[in-house]
């Protein structure tokens, strides 16, 4: 049997006791949302509602639109990467501030940690793996006849300049920043889920809605044979990111009797600065293709998650008829 390719980058980086998980978790990616984890009603699922006409806005961005079709650039997609292991740890130091915090009678906490912490472990090994494959598969950003780096002055994108790499981008780090605990006082449990939730749920819904649109770009990937985008994007729609730990930390969220408004300012507050370093990368991530091509993808994930392209033409129609009348007046 051919071996997929993702288990062999694990292997050669030295791996091999996490190989066994790549094929189960690969072969489990295809499954729709878990019932579970649909909207309830809950106090989560008002507090994503709020904010999820930006992930809808993310959705439909040429970020992720080329992460899914392997068109945006290797340097573009490693800096998806940099941040994730840091990200991920912030999350789990939350979740486990929650249980200090919190009565664990059912064991649900324990429960939520040690899923938490199994996403993290191997996300380091996923981050390398996946940068070998971006290597060979996604394409190489080339600058043009006289241009230089304009972090050292070299001959290469400043994307893949070891001086740009040491340090994060001012909205990545005030998202990583949010995510730690203060220091004044003791956080709440509920503040504690409501600090980690937006993290996984945006890349959830990110993921499943891809997942809904463009099956057949999922389906290649079983066994680890896909575009290293669409392995990223399984990863995230994987039952252990959404049942494990998302749907656990969301129903913790829910058992309490109200959510304080410390806790609910928290989540907006960490929701909106997780949306403002996606879309700071996105604005700087050497996009190829066509507007023809991402707007073909754009109308697919219109079936799945409507409203968003109408909404757009909505402005567009607004903004033609504010300039007639500008222009009208000026006549």
């Amino acid at each position: 049997a051919r071996m997929p390719r993702l288990a062999a980058c694990l292997l050669a980086l030295g791996a091999r006791p996490a190989a066994a998980w790549i094929t189960s978790n690969a072969a489990a990616v295809s499954r729709r949302r878990p019932a579970a984890w649909r909207l309830q009603g809950g106090s989560s699922d008002r507090l994503w509602e709020g904010s999820q006409r930006d992930a809808l806005n993310l959705l439909n961005s040429p970020l992720f639109l080329q992460l899914l079709d392997g068109s945006l650039p290797a340097a573009g997609f490693k800096a998806l990467l940099q941040e994730r292991c840091d990200i991920l740890e912030g999350c789990h130091r939350s979740l486990e501030a929650g249980a200090a915090a919190a009565s664990d009678g059912d064991g649900s906490w324990t429960a939520l940690l040690e899923a938490s912490a199994q996403v993290l472990a191997k996300a380091e090994i996923e981050g390398k793996a996946w940068q070998l494959l971006a290597e060979r598969e996604l394409p190489q950003e080339k600058l043009a006849e006289g241009e230089v780096c304009y972090t050292c002055g070299g001959d290469h994108s400043n994307r893949d300049c070891w001086l740009e790499r040491r340090t994060r981008s001012p909205a990545a780090s005030a998202f990583i920043n949010s995510l730690k605990q203060r220091s004044d006082a003791a956080p709440t449990a509920a503040e504690c889920l409501a600090t980690a939730i937006p993290w996984y749920r945006f890349n959830a819904y990110i993921s499943q809605t891809f997942e809904e649109a463009f099956p057949e770009i999922f389906a290649a990937g079983e066994g680890g044979g896909g575009k290293v985008g669409a392995l990223y994007l399984q990863a995230h729609a994987a039952p252990e990111w959404t049942t494990n730990v998302l749907a656990r930390a969301e129903a913790l969220l829910d058992g309490c009797e109200e959510v304080p408004p410390e806790a609910e300012a928290r989540y907006l507050t960490v929701s909106s600065l997780l949306y403002n370093m996606l879309d700071s990368e996105a604005q700087d991530m050497g996009l190829r293709g066509t507007a023809d091509d991402l707007e073909s993808l754009r109308k697919r994930l219109d079936t799945v998650a409507p409203g968003f392209l109408q909404s757009q033409d909505k402005m567009a129609a607004f903004q033609n008829r504010l300039n007639a009348a500008l222009a009208y007046k000026k006549k």
